[in-house]
């Protein structure tokens, strides 16, 4: 009788601390000030990035989490990026040595964003680790570029369709991924561009799906893996890129070994002009990325974008 007694205490004695307990929770999120702990943020990543953000429906989560309905930023040049859905994790015990330490999910253009990122305290600026994946995010869902990005004529109002998935993890100084240093895989499914001003009008170039990897250091990219197969060219390629400040700034040097599909641009005519007989054929891209120069074994072929 004196045991069930005493059991009958210690339950009620825990049924107490976790009444207290679920008290106590209420109370903390009711009256944890989400709106200036995201004041903070938003202030501290504008001084850092540039970019003026705007959050919608904060909240807290448990423990140490704040999660938003939405959030828009918008650029130091008009460029805009809107998420549909943000959950953003804090671990508390990394801000001992100053690091910032966040796992977020977040939703938007029709995919999903997980990974981990590390803020360190600056020496002279902030440096930043990340890793994480891109699953379904809809290209043709995203902004288009801002309008003084410079491009080449025949690549103005180009439009993008498909599904992107990568994986990747880069560290960093300051507001520049590609200086620092990191590697992403990429797979395009669907992938598809559209040229509303090629020599016989609007062209849509369906590249299919498309794989690659690629390793970064100091703004040098090497490119590795790259796969093609579509309707345009089939077959696989590597190259490099070194990344300016600019388009105009970046060199391009890929080199791609297939065969050329029906939807080639004007597949007869270059079959023709460049007399070949088999089946194989070298794609070169080359110059800068503001103004890519196309060969195919060895000759120009940009007139089939360009119209000259």
């Amino acid at each position: 009788m004196a045991a069930s007694t005493r059991g009958r205490r210690i339950a009620g004695i825990a049924g107490y601390a976790a009444f207290a307990l679920v008290v106590f929770l209420a109370a903390l999120v009711a009256t944890f000030p989400v709106a200036e702990v995201t004041g903070r943020l938003t202030a501290l990543a504008e001084s850092r990035t540039g970019w003026h953000v705007d959050v919608k429906a904060p909240r807290w989560l448990l423990p140490a989490g704040i999660a938003a309905r939405g959030v828009t930023g918008t650029g130091p040049h008009g460029e805009r990026v809107a998420l549909d859905d943000v959950r953003l994790k804090v671990a508390p015990w990394a801000l001992k040595d100053g690091t910032v330490a966040v796992d977020h999910d977040i939703r938007a253009y029709g995919g999903r964003a997980t990974g981990h990122l590390d803020v360190e305290p600056p020496v002279n600026d902030p440096g930043y680790r990340w890793k994480g994946e891109i699953r379904a995010l809809s290209l043709d869902a995203l902004p288009p570029p801002p309008p003084e990005l410079p491009v080449a004529d025949w690549a103005k109002d180009f439009r993008l369709t498909g599904r992107l998935d990568l994986t990747a993890e880069a560290g960093w100084r300051a507001a520049e991924p590609i200086r620092g240093q990191g590697n992403v895989d990429v797979n395009l499914s669907g992938f598809a561009v559209t040229l509303p001003k090629s020599m016989l009008g609007e062209r849509a170039l369906a590249f299919g799906e498309v794989t690659g990897k690629a390793r970064w250091q100091r703004g040098r990219v090497e490119v590795s893996d790259l796969t093609i197969e579509g309707d345009v060219v089939r077959g696989r390629g590597s190259g490099l890129v070194l990344a300016g400040r600019t388009p105009e700034a970046s060199r391009l040097d890929l080199r791609f070994t297939g065969t050329l599909g029906d939807a080639f641009p004007m597949r007869e005519m270059v079959v023709g002009m460049l007399k070949l007989t088999g089946e194989d054929v070298t794609i070169t891209i080359k110059g800068t990325l503001a103004r890519p120069l196309l060969y195919v074994n060895g000759r120009s072929v940009d007139r089939i974008l360009t119209g000259g």
